[in-house]
């Protein structure tokens, strides 16, 4: 089979992807992980069969991770390593390291220590590192595993076999990495949902027992309500279309 590459048009910085990857819920004191890290392929009797430096966020078989024509075989690990540096900022309260997928099992480890696990290569997970991050430098690893074209898991279109439908597997970290400082008492999860036929809004808030919602038009503020995790708000609020796309603001 003759095969071309098609690689994008669109440049790539030092760190792809820089923008925080929720900016609902971006905090002051964050640092992006995408970049350069330190890519190992472990046999199953932990030699190595393959090492090379990796581009995160994008996946060792793609030509923006700098590797390409790559395939993770059965039965083999991919270990991902890089030195983060840490300011004072980054450890106040909680510092929490965050994950936009992994495909597809992975374990991660702060400064030698095992921090967390996750199973599933389309969701995003978070881990809680406050009590082995240190000021100045750190050591992260991933260790992951991907038999989901193998074994039945969840693979999308993933297949060994390409044709007709099916795509080449990808694997490994394949979404944004970042970590953040937290308060100890902080918003875990935000949702918000509006019904026009009530004309409402539902606030929902994770982690949080009490505090405030303010909504605002521009400048001027609609609204200080007590907030202990749930608030339902009744307004005449006008409701957003193409011709007049109308936007309010929220704060927790």
């Amino acid at each position: 089979m003759n095969m071309k590459h098609l690689p994008t048009k669109y440049p790539i910085c030092e760190t792809p992807h820089p923008e925080h990857p929720n900016p609902y819920a971006e905090r002051k004191n964050w640092l992006s992980l995408n970049g350069t890290w330190n890519l190992s392929v472990l046999c199953a009797d932990k030699t190595i069969r393959f090492r090379h430096p990796i581009t995160v966020p994008f996946s060792p078989e793609t030509l923006r991770s700098g590797i390409g024509n790559f395939v993770l075989e059965s039965g083999e690990t991919l270990r991902y390593q890089k030195t983060v540096t840490l300011t004072k900022n980054l450890l106040l309260g909680k510092t929490i390291l965050h994950f936009g997928a992994v495909d597809s099992d992975c374990r991660v480890l702060w400064n030698g220590k095992e921090v967390g696990r996750h199973v599933g290569g389309f969701t995003a997970f978070s881990v809680d590192i406050t009590d082995v991050a240190v000021l100045g430098e750190n050591n992260v690893e991933v260790f992951v595993t991907d038999e989901a074209t193998r074994n039945g898991g969840s693979r999308g279109k993933q297949n060994d076999k390409r044709g007709g439908i099916w795509y080449t597997p990808q694997s490994g970290i394949w979404q944004s990495v970042w970590m953040e400082s937290a308060p100890n008492v902080c918003i875990e999860d935000l949702l918000v949902q509006t019904n026009a036929l009530e004309q409402s809004v539902t606030i929902s808030a994770k982690g949080i027992r009490c505090g405030k919602a303010l909504i605002y038009d521009g400048d001027t503020l609609l609204a200080d309500l007590p907030f202990d995790g749930y608030a339902k708000i009744h307004r005449d609020f006008t409701l957003w279309s193409p011709e007049n796309p109308k936007l309010y603001d929220f704060v927790i």
